[in-house]
C-alpha cells in the first residue's frame, strides 16, 4: 500500500492551522456578541414594557383616587341636603298651628320636590310674613326665600321657570347666582325669593 506524502512544509501547515483556529475564535466571538446583544435587547424591551405598564397603572390609580374623592364629596353633600330637608319638614310640621291661614308646608314641599329640575338641589328655605293680617285677607302674604345650588346656570333657569308655572307661587325673583369651584367640579349657588299665592286649594288649612 502506497502512503501519501505531504510535501507542504511544516511551517506552512502550522500557519494554516493557526489561521483556522483564529477564524473559529473570531466566529465564536462574533456569535457571542450577537447573542449578548440580542439578550440585552430582549431584557431592555421587557424593562421598558414593565415601566410603561407601571406608569399606566399609576395613572389609573390616581384617576380612581380622584373619582373616589369626588364621589365621597358629592355623597356628603347629598346626605347633608337630605338631612336638612328632613329637619326642615319636621320643624315645619311641629311649628305649624291650627289657625285659619295655616300653610300646609308638607304639600308645598312635596310639590317642589316632585317638580325640582335635575341638577338643582336646595340647601335651605325660610319664610316670612309680608303685610299685616286683615279681616278680609286673613294672614299676611307668605314670602319664601330659597337657597340652593345648581350644576349649571341653565338648571337654575329651569328652577325659576318651574316655580313660575307651579301654580303655588308668584312674584318669583332671582336674587343672585354665584359661580363656585369645588374639588368635585363647578356649581352655581343661588337665592330665589317667591311669594306663596293666597287661596290656593290644598296648601292652606281653611
Amino acid at each position: 500500500m502506497i502512503k501519501s506524502i505531504n510535501l507542504i512544509p511544516l511551517e506552512i501547515q502550522k500557519g494554516w492551522r493557526r489561521r483556522q483556529v483564529r477564524v473559529v475564535f473570531y466566529a465564536c466571538a462574533v456569535l457571542y456578541v450577537v447573542l449578548l446583544g440580542a439578550l440585552y435587547y430582549i431584557n431592555h424591551s421587557a424593562v421598558v414594557a414593565k415601566r410603561d405598564k407601571l406608569v399606566e397603572l399609576e395613572q389609573r390609580r390616581m384617576v380612581l383616587e380622584r373619582q373616589g374623592r369626588e364621589y365621597l364629596s358629592l355623597k356628603a353633600q347629598l346626605t347633608g341636603v337630605t338631612a336638612k330637608e328632613q329637619d326642615m319638614k319636621r320643624r315645619l310640621d311641629l311649628s305649624s298651628g291650627l289657625t285659619r291661614d295655616r300653610v300646609i308646608w308638607s304639600t308645598v314641599l312635596k310639590r317642589m320636590s316632585n317638580d325640582l329640575p335635575g341638577g338643582v338641589w336646595l340647601k335651605s328655605m325660610t319664610t316670612s310674613d309680608i303685610g299685616a293680617a286683615t279681616k278680609e285677607s286673613g294672614g299676611g302674604v307668605k314670602q319664601v326665600r330659597l337657597l340652593g345650588s345648581g350644576l349649571t346656570n341653565s338648571a337654575v333657569s329651569d328652577l325659576i321657570f318651574t316655580l313660575e308655572n307651579s301654580g303655588y307661587f308668584n312674584n318669583v325673583q332671582l336674587a343672585y347666582t354665584q359661580k363656585k369651584e369645588l374639588e368635585s367640579g363647578t356649581v352655581y349657588d343661588f337665592e330665589v325669593q317667591v311669594r306663596l299665592k293666597k287661596g290656593v286649594e290644598g296648601i292652606y288649612g281653611w
